[in-house]
This record gives C-alpha cells, structure tokens and sequence, in this order.
C-alpha cells in the first residue's frame, strides 16, 4: 500500500514537471501554434542546426516506444486501452536541415510535434494513475450501477448548470436524441434558460435564428433548425482557424491525421471551449449550458477533458456510444461487461461519474435490434 502510495505520488510529479511550462492561460489556435515556435526559437537559440531538436525529440519517442512496450508485457485490457488513447505522433518530414524557403514551416510544425508529445506524456500519466483508481474502485462501483434498457434519456439533476452531450460522430440517431434530451428539459424547466454550445458550429456568437448552412456542419442544419424553431439559443465554440488549418502529422501506428486531432490540436481546441463557455456564462450567470461536442473532449477522463475544468455537483455528462469497449476507460476496465446495446447507465451515488468518465451514458442499440 506504501509503495503504491509513492508510486502514484511520482507519476502525479512526473506530470507535473511534463506540463509546467505549458500551465499558462487558455489560449487560441494561432496563439498556441506561435507560443510552441517562440519557446523552441528560445530553446534553438545560439545553434547553427537542428541537431538539439531532433536529439529532443527522438528523447520523446524513445519514452513513447518504452511506455508502448510497458503496457504490452501488461494485461490485454490495459494494453488495448491505452494504445487506443495514445498515439505518439511524429512529423510528417524529418528533422534535420530544412528547404531556405520551407524552414520556418518546417520549425512551426516540429514546435508543434515536440509540444504535443510533451503534454500527451503527461496526459498519459494521469491516465495512467486514473486507470489504477479506477481498477481499484470497480467492484464498489458496480455495485452502484444501473443498468435500463426501458429508457434512452437521464434525469438530468437540477444543480447541473453545465450538461455535456457527448457523440460518436456522424450517426442521425444521436442528433435526434440528444435534440429531444434538450427539448424534453425545456419543457419540465420552462423557467430555466437554455443555451446550447456547440463543437459543430464555429465561434460567431449567439444565434436565434435558423442555422445558416455552413459546408463543414451542413449535417447539422435540422438540428439547429429544431432549436431556434423552440426558441432555444446557440452558439459555436470551434475556432475558424483551427477550422482551416489543413496540416497532416504522421502517427507511431503509420496512420496520417489532421492537426485538430493531434493531442496538441485537442488541447488548443479543449482550452478555447473552457474559455468561451466561461465567458458565456459571466454574460448570461442564470443559464443553463448543453454543450454538444464529441466524447472525445467531454469525457471526464479524456486527455484535456472540458467537462472535467468545471465543478462537480453543477456538471453532468451525458455520452453515446456506438462501441465504447476499449476506447472507453471504464469499458476497458470492467473488460466492456457492460457494453449492452440499448443500455442507459446511470449511478446510485454521483460520486463515481468523475471517476468513470461519465454520469450517464447510452449504448446504441444493434442495427439488427
């Protein structure tokens, strides 16, 4: 117990000193993307090449490659979870000398490759210690699980002032649900006032008219529409120049993303939201915020979580799954013993939501069900 006392105080120090220079105030995308350039300027400084960059970063895969083999030689749930959250991601092109007439493209998206790594260590650290609590508290938890396969929707406690809808992306079925999760507490709350803050909608303030088509976010326009039709007000939280920021970084796995998807890119994206919904709340301190976005930024136990920067008691996250399994925390912990289709999830005491990664959570029924 002793030793698991120490072990975790480590890992909560060792994330700590992953993090420090990056614990500075919420920032936007082109904020963060100079920020990254400015300290590895300063870092490069006096140098005539790139050989200290790619010594670092090479350090950063290096680690990568070490906790990957760690969690190999573990259990088959820890292994699958964790390379599931984590994928360390290198530069599309190498490292040493740039093209005169590309280096400083070059050295913003190794800024950028080196900062991400950085903070995904420390993300994972603090996974790493959230899995151990978790693992240690799950018979007591599923004890105090409910498991419905009559209902789709929670009861959304009266304190929660800030309701996180959280999707898998893509699925109509999803869209509708959560339209008649919003609806529903209209109508038992016709004295609140409801506001929807949203991933799918860029930051151009409050709306209360129908949503004006934008090609991105086109899937969402009878979403929108149903809203301003019952009155309910909304606005976009995601930035349009994280929106058109086109670069692709190569993960350890081979597979190519886009920026907004790198651990970097989400915690730019997590911070901005923190930000605005914040600042929509000093505006309007009686409403009540539904903030629609992905289970990726939603989830209490998400690297860089929104949900997870707000109080408990006034916070409630609602997520749907289609197949959670090993990409969710919890799910990988309870070897997805409660992955039914057509469940809703819910706890006897709230205090485990935080440490499950949700307070509520819905499974998408089968096609064939």
């Amino acid at each position: 117990m002793k030793d698991n006392f120490f072990c975790r105080g480590a890992l909560l120090y060792l994330a700590v000193l992953l993090l420090f220079p990056g614990l500075a105030e919420g920032q936007g995308w082109l904020a963060g993307k100079w920020r990254n350039l400015r300290q590895m300027n300063k870092m490069l400084a006096g140098k005539e090449s790139n050989s200290q960059l790619t010594h670092l970063l090479y350090k950063r895969v290096v680690l990568a490659r070490n906790l990957h083999y760690h969690w190999q030689s573990r259990h088959t749930d820890d292994f699958l979870f964790m390379e599931n959250q984590f994928k360390y991601l290198l530069p599309v092109y190498s490292v040493g000398e740039p093209d005169a007439w590309q280096e400083l493209d070059t050295r913003i998206d190794n800024a950028w490759v080196y900062s991400n790594n950085r903070y995904m260590l420390a993300a994972r650290v603090r996974l790493e210690h959230a899995w151990s609590r978790l693992r240690h508290f799950m018979p007591k938890m599923e004890k105090e699980l409910r498991i419905s396969f009559q209902e789709n929707m929670p009861c959304i406690p009266d304190s929660a002032k800030y309701v996180f809808l959280g999707e898998a992306h893509g699925l109509e079925e999803i869209r509708k649900l959560f339209l008649n999760v919003i609806l529903t507490y209209q109508k038992q709350h016709p004295e609140k006032q409801i506001i929807v803050l949203t991933e799918f909608q860029h930051d151009k303030g409050l709306q209360f008219t129908p949503f004006n088509e934008e090609e991105r976010f086109k899937d969402f326009k009878k979403f929108f529409d149903v809203l301003a039709w019952h009155y309910i007000p909304f606005a976009g939280l995601e930035e349009v120049h994280s929106s058109v920021d086109d670069r692709q970084f190569v993960g350890r796995n081979g597979y190519t993303y886009p920026a907004q998807r790198t651990g970097e890119g989400m915690r730019l994206r997590n911070m901005y939201w923190e930000k605005r919904i914040r600042a929509w709340e000093r505006k309007y301190p009686q409403a009540v915020f539904f903030i629609y976005a992905g289970n990726g930024h939603v989830d209490y136990q998400a690297p860089f979580s929104v949900s997870r920067q707000f109080p408990p008691g006034k916070t409630f996250v609602f997520s749907v799954y289609k197949n959670p399994q090993f990409n969710h925390i919890f799910h990988a912990a309870s070897q997805a013993r409660f992955v039914l289709p057509g469940a809703l999830l819910t706890w006897n005491n709230p205090r485990w939501g935080r440490i499950a990664g949700f307070d509520a959570a819905y499974i998408l029924p089968s096609p064939t069900d």
